[in-house]
């Protein structure tokens, strides 16, 4: 909308910059608790000619290779809104950022992210430095889950991936789940977070969520709800001592503390 004069909600304005200065005074202060990334089929879309600069729309003449295209691109769209349905905190990454990942103690780092799983989506194909990785962090005691159709060939080496697949398999830290929704569920059960987001079935699609650290190890939590109706949420503590939970309303700046008690957003 327009700027000037003619702009609708300039009697409104103070209230989104001070909403928006809170959000960012919030974002400075803390980094996002965030353990999980999408390894995202960029080779397989790639292979199947969609468009990177059109949302991967395929852009090609047959008829078979634009439904595969498509089926890449629905999996992958799939996996990640169940992640987000299931209230778990994700990155992305493709293989030109995880071939510079440290691997170390289980963990992937990458400047200051740190994830300790890794979701492959379904794909025909991945790059041989993405299985040269995955190897060594599967190696070091990282976790991978490989949701759908797994990758058969690999771009830019040997095209046999079994001797991957077995070796992947025997350390028991790798899991081939055919859903989407299986693989949140497996995410969603190993969070060790110290609280707890209970939301109805009904409601889970419609409330966003995202958990930061702050300073003095101060856990901040991002709620939101995009449906259009109240929805109640139960935030758990799973230790009793040594907590003070506050809700803090980025609209208006107020704070108040939460009893033990479910609360509407």
């Amino acid at each position: 909308p327009s700027q000037f004069f003619q702009n609708p909600y300039w009697e409104h304005y103070r209230q989104l910059s001070d909403y928006v200065g809170r959000v960012s005074v919030l974002n400075t202060w803390s980094e996002p608790e965030t353990s999980t990334a999408v390894l995202d089929p960029v080779a397989s879309l790639w292979c199947s000619m969609g468009n990177g600069f059109q949302r991967f729309k395929y852009t090609g003449f047959e008829e078979g290779r634009e439904k595969l295209c498509g089926q890449i691109v629905d999996g992958w769209v799939e996996a990640c809104k169940e992640i987000v349905y299931h209230q778990v905190n994700y990155d992305h990454l493709d293989g030109d950022i995880f071939k510079d990942a440290q691997i170390r103690g289980g963990k992937a780092f990458i400047g200051r992210a740190v994830y300790d799983t890794l979701i492959l989506t379904p794909s025909f194909c991945i790059e041989k430095r993405s299985v040269d990785k995955l190897t060594e962090f599967l190696n070091c005691g990282g976790n991978v889950i490989a949701v759908g159709e797994q990758p058969f060939l690999a771009v830019g080496g040997d095209d046999d991936l079994t001797a991957f697949y077995e070796a992947a398999e025997k350390s028991g830290r790798y899991i081939h789940v055919e859903t989407a929704c299986e693989m949140a569920l497996i995410l969603k059960e190993r969070q060790s977070e110290e609280f707890e987001l209970q939301v109805s079935e009904n409601a889970r699609k419609e409330f966003l969520y995202s958990r930061r650290m702050g300073q003095n190890e101060r856990e901040i939590f991002y709620m939101s709800n995009h449906g259009g109706e109240e929805i109640e949420v139960n935030l758990c503590r799973k230790k009793k001592d040594g907590f003070h939970v506050e809700k803090w309303n980025l609209e208006t700046g107020e704070v108040h503390g939460l009893e033990d008690e479910p609360s509407r957003i």
